[in-house]
């Protein structure tokens, strides 16, 4: 515990005796407070006049034989034993003895027996409630240090500490818009920093990263060379696309602070990033060059030379997803499927989120030969995006051409949910409609489609089919 605490501790202690001159608690928890200062002898003096009050006294026997003998078997506390009978004190309303004991050691079990004492007695004390929320708190009893500062806080809703103690168990309990809320009311009854600061905190856990980022400027504005503000400041700038503020603000941080291992570290990534960027935008742009040639030449006719185009820009660009799936589209069309369906598999293992590359991939499998393969791939497809029409489409007719009307029909319905007039997959619904002798369904989507298109030979053709058989 640092001296300036240790001073307040001890003062707070030594009042309390002044007030309660037979409760031992207080005497034993001031001798505490004097060892853990390193007032030795001050803290013999205490334990020594615990015993000309109390004799019997064990713990003050024991503190003395450990601070005498401190290798012993002994160690030094500050409370006396359950055996021991406690001698009642008054006034404890106002006298937050546990929570100044909860931070001296970790015997929080011990303090919050002795404070729930205290709370039964004073059930309606603000002060007693609010320090045993804290202490809850410092167990990691987050809802039970939030109902008690609660309870607080409907006895006296003006003390900030009470809604900021609120908004850290809210945190805690991931509640991030009631944190945010309880330290709104806390700023409110005191514009403090540290009320401030865990706001900014708030709001970044909360992905508000402008609001955060509005916050932490405010705390600099007084504070410019404060480290942790322009650390949080620098990944707030970051995390909304300021990267270039952000890494000015890392390097200010190293000239302050040139072992700095979080700032160092940062300036390195962006620099990584940025120089990343800059080579993944020149092989987009080339990526882009060679497509484009690829697809003049495919509009020529020349297959063939598209194909060829793509393979040259291959040998020097390794990892280009999209020109491995150009490539084995081309291969598919020029029914080359062994060589379609390998490079489209190295675009998918390259961008693996990709529904229309997988999609690709289903076909050429499907073309193939490969059933076990297609369905996996466009099942996969669909996954990735349940509303990627020319996915809906391949499975669609997969299960149309295999008579499981129902399961297309699905997915035609499903393409014409995203595009109403869209006559093609209203036409293979139709089929689906007529093929399980729904003929009234059927009917009334031909007529649907003549609506959209009243020159669709198709559906005139089955519709009159349809009429005449009736």
């Amino acid at each position: 515990m640092d001296t300036k605490r240790n001073e307040i501790v001890v003062c707070r202690f030594a009042k309390l005796i002044e007030l309660n001159p037979k409760f031992m608690e207080f005497y034993l928890a001031l001798g505490y407070a004097f060892h853990q200062g390193g007032e030795q002898d001050t803290a013999k003096m205490v334990f020594e006049r615990v015993l000309e009050l109390d004799p019997q006294n064990e713990c003050a026997t024991n503190n003395l034989s450990f601070m005498r003998h401190p290798d012993g078997d002994n160690s030094l506390a500050h409370t006396i034993s359950n055996k021991e009978e406690i001698v009642e004190c008054n006034d404890l309303a106002n006298q937050l003895v546990n929570f100044e004991l909860a931070y001296m050691d970790k015997e929080k079990k011990q303090t919050k027996s002795i404070l729930s004492k205290i709370f039964d007695s004073t059930p309606q004390n603000y002060e007693v409630i609010a320090a045993l929320s804290t202490l809850f708190f410092q167990m990691g009893e987050f809802e039970t240090a939030k109902k008690l500062i609660s309870q607080a806080i409907s006895l006296d809703n003006s003390a900030p500490e009470g809604w900021t103690q609120l908004a850290l168990c809210e945190l805690n309990l991931n509640n991030l818009e009631a944190s945010i809320k309880a330290i709104n009311y806390s700023l409110e009854r005191n514009p403090c920093p540290e009320a401030q600061k865990l706001k900014g905190k708030i709001l970044y856990l909360s992905e508000q990263h402008e609001q955060a980022l509005h916050e932490f400027k405010q705390l600099l504005a007084s504070n410019p060379e404060d480290i942790y503000l322009m650390q949080c400041a620098a990944i707030c700038m970051h995390k909304t696309g300021d990267t270039d503020s952000a890494l000015n603000l890392y390097e200010k941080i190293l000239q302050l602070d040139c072992d700095n291992q979080i700032a160092y570290e940062n300036v390195k990534a962006i620099h990584k990033a940025k120089e990343e960027k800059l080579t993944g935008q020149k092989e987009a742009s080339d990526s882009i060059s060679v497509l484009e040639q690829a697809d003049r030449q495919y509009k020529n006719g020349d297959l063939e030379g598209a194909i060829k185009e793509i393979e040259n820009a291959l040998n020097s660009t390794e990892q280009n997803s999209a020109l491995y799936a150009t490539l084995g589209s081309l291969e598919y069309q020029s029914g080359l499927l062994e060589k379609s369906v390998i490079h489209l598999r190295k675009a998918v293992e390259i961008d693996a989120n990709s529904a229309d590359f997988l999609t690709r991939l289903a076909l050429a499998e499907h073309k193939s030969g490969n059933v076990t393969s297609f369905i996996k791939y466009i099942n996969r497809a669909l996954d990735e995006d349940s509303k990627y029409i020319p996915a809906l489409k391949t499975r669609g007719d997969y299960n149309l051409n295999k008579s499981s009307y129902k399961d297309a029909a699905t997915d035609y319905v499903n393409i014409i949910k995203i595009e109403p007039n869209n006559t093609e997959a209203l036409l293979a619904l139709a089929v689906c409609f007529y093929k399980t002798n729904d003929t009234e369904a059927a009917v009334m989507t031909y007529e649907r489609i003549l609506a959209i298109d009243p020159e669709n030979g198709l559906a005139n053709e089955n519709l009159t089919v349809i009429r005449k058989a009736r």
